[in-house]
């Protein structure tokens, strides 16, 4: 469960690519997840300028707040402010926990990518909203690193809990079950959801779970 969001069923989140969907049609792939019942989306498009991002960002927005789905946007807080986004997500090389905290309004989540346990108690220390912890497994958007694993994982959750962390790396519907079982609160995808030839099925095993 994610804080102040009210489900105790295992989370799905999508952290998009634009270039792994065919023809760039980041869009409709989307909505098409959230038709199938997706919880967020994590806006993460590190190439695009500030403008092209902003009118990505608002297009993005329209789908999520139509179904009701969570949008995080990656790093930029002007373009999540500008969107009205649920939150802000930080990277290794993004504005510091505590000086992000300074800008954004209290009811913005503020999330962190972690990769070690200690970076984990460090972002708890800041009072970081969520983790994301990765990558558990192989992945091809980072094909030079092997998967941390399960033991890992369950060990990031252990420092930070009760704060939830959100798995992602080379998660797919054959492993997710061990992931959740690691006490993750939830998973997050790219290609896993973006170019899944059924990405429903990953979904549905998924959500099925309590966390």
């Amino acid at each position: 469960m994610l804080p102040g969001w009210g489900n105790d069923m295992a989370e799905v989140w999508l952290v998009t690519n634009r270039k792994l969907v065919k023809n760039r049609c980041l869009l409709k792939k989307v909505e098409s997840l959230c038709r199938r019942g997706i919880d967020g989306v994590i806006l993460r498009e590190k190439d695009l300028p500030t403008k092209e991002l902003y009118h990505l960002a608002r297009e993005i927005r329209a789908v999520t707040k139509q179904y009701g789905v969570k949008l995080i946007v990656n790093k930029s807080i002007e373009t999540a402010l500008a969107v009205e986004a649920e939150g802000i997500h930080l990277g290794s090389d993004a504005l510091p926990l505590h000086n992000a905290r300074l800008i954004v309004p209290a009811y913005m989540k503020i999330g962190v990518s972690v990769h070690s346990a200690e970076e984990a108690k460090t972002a708890a220390a800041e009072r970081a909203d969520y983790i994301l912890a990765g990558n558990v497994y192989a992945t091809a958007s980072k094909p030079n690193l092997a998967g941390r694993g399960t033991a890992w994982l369950s060990r990031v959750v252990q420092t930070v809990y009760p704060l939830p962390v959100l798995a992602i790396g080379g998660i797919n519907e054959s492993n997710a079950g061990e992931v959740l079982k690691a006490g993750a609160a939830g998973v997050a995808a790219i290609s896993g959801l973006l170019v899944n030839n059924n990405p429903g099925k990953l979904i549905e095993i998924i959500k099925g779970q309590r966390t």
